[in-house]
């Protein structure tokens, strides 16, 4: 648990990008295949780019 909070205190950078809970399919899938197109990275859902931890309260399933 250490190493994560210590990912998520240092900020967003080329390997780590943080998703608030609230975010679009799209921007997701987005920052997915940036990372696939390069040598990978992690992705955080729940953490808004000032690092603050908001979590994630609800699931969302959008209609197809």
């Amino acid at each position: 648990m250490t190493n994560i909070l210590e990912k998520i205190q240092a900020g967003e950078d080329s390997i780590t990008e943080f998703k608030s809970a609230d975010f679009r399919n799209e921007s997701l899938a987005k920052e997915i295949v940036a990372f696939l197109n390069m040598s990978g990275g992690t992705v955080f859902i729940g953490i808004e780019d000032d690092s603050t931890i908001t979590g994630v309260t609800e699931l969302k399933q959008e209609d197809c």
